[in-house]
């Protein structure tokens, strides 16, 4: 049944889904922010965020879409690459990071980094060692190296990790 020509349905009395109605509210946003500082997963802000409010009609994209600006927030005001913004972060929390290039250019090939307390386990229990490399499971499609230690304890701790562009001898043995 055509109602008015250009809708064959009429008017839907529930907003739900309507992009202006589901945006979030400055408060929401900054419910949502905290919550994704504390490493909550989305579908649990999004059912927090229903709860509080009932009448949000906000969905699971929105929250995606204000996280992905928060994290573009975090870069600063100059917008760094991933990789700046990952050699950034290594920096800022005293990691002990290493970078190989191609040549002489700025270009990545491999990256080493390890937690201070993992280097200070390692100094303490440097006796059993595994090694292990994914084989190109990331986005980045790298092999993830990663060095697990054992203490005396039989507990494991994470020892370092690298990014290689690839799984030839020269890339694990570094000058």
């Amino acid at each position: 049944m055509v109602v008015c020509g250009l809708h064959n349905h009429v008017l839907n009395k529930e907003l739900e889904g309507q992009l202006v109605v589901g945006r979030l509210k400055p408060g929401e946003k900054e419910v949502l922010a905290e919550m994704t500082r504390n490493l909550v997963s989305p579908k649990n802000i999004i059912s927090t965020s229903k709860e509080r409010n009932p009448n949000n009609v906000s969905n699971i994209k929105q929250v995606y879409t204000v996280r992905h600006r928060l994290k573009l927030a975090a870069r600063g005001p100059i917008t760094r690459s991933e990789m700046q913004q990952l050699l950034k972060c290594l920096k800022d929390n005293n990691y002990v990071f290493k970078v190989r290039t191609v040549g002489g250019s700025i270009i990545i090939q491999d990256i080493f980094f390890s937690h201070p307390k993992s280097v200070n386990l390692f100094n303490s229990f440097p006796n059993v060692l595994l090694m292990d490399a994914t084989y190109k499971t990331n986005g980045y499609n790298m092999p993830l190296f990663e060095i697990v230690g054992v203490m005396s304890t039989e507990k494991t701790f994470g020892v370092g990790f690298a990014f290689l562009s690839n799984e030839k001898e020269d890339n694990y043995t570094w000058p």
